[in-house]
């Protein structure tokens, strides 16, 4: 079964026709949501070209954790990097990235470190999601990215850890 077709009759069960986005409404979102699938091919085979040039890194680098028996659709491809190891800082790895036009990123801040959560429970404490936060690293993976593209961003990236190791 389509993706879209799944979706629109998990909607159709949950709402009925009641609801706002019944099946015709959905299915004209179609349109743009038939890509999708396509889409979360390409992350995934970008996803297995990123953890072949970065296996055998842990424990200094690793990939973040999988659910067994889950297969994500890569809206994100994030390493866990332990810059204290390497001696460098997320920041500076962020400058020579973006020097070599590599743009990565952190997604997401905490919840308990956003300002509507700091100003309510300013205390609170969320080691293990500090933990993850202060070592993720977001690298490119869009579905237009050629494999070319993902080995330049793989490599600036193990060029960069090499030199800190």
């Amino acid at each position: 079964m389509r993706l879209l077709d799944a979706f629109v009759e998990l909607r159709e069960a949950e709402y009925g026709e009641e609801h706002p986005l019944t099946a015709n409404a959905l299915r004209e979102l179609g349109m743009s949501l038939s890509k999708l699938e396509r889409f979360i091919t390409r992350r995934r085979a970008i996803a297995a070209l990123y953890d072949a040039r970065f296996a055998g890194l842990a424990p200094t680098v690793r990939r973040a954790a999988r659910t067994a028996g889950v297969e994500p659709a890569w809206h994100l491809y994030v390493l866990l990097i332990d810059f204290t190891a390497l001696g460098t800082t997320r920041d500076a790895v962020f400058a020579r990235l973006a020097h070599d036009d590599v743009g990565a990123q952190v997604h997401y801040m905490p919840v308990h470190l956003q300002p509507y959560y700091r100003q309510r429970a300013p205390d609170l404490d969320l080691p293990g999601a500090q933990a993850y936060y202060e070592a993720a690293l977001s690298l490119p993976i869009h579905p237009s990215m050629s494999d070319a593209d993902v080995e330049t961003v793989a490599s600036a990236v193990l060029e960069l850890l090499d030199a800190k190791r």
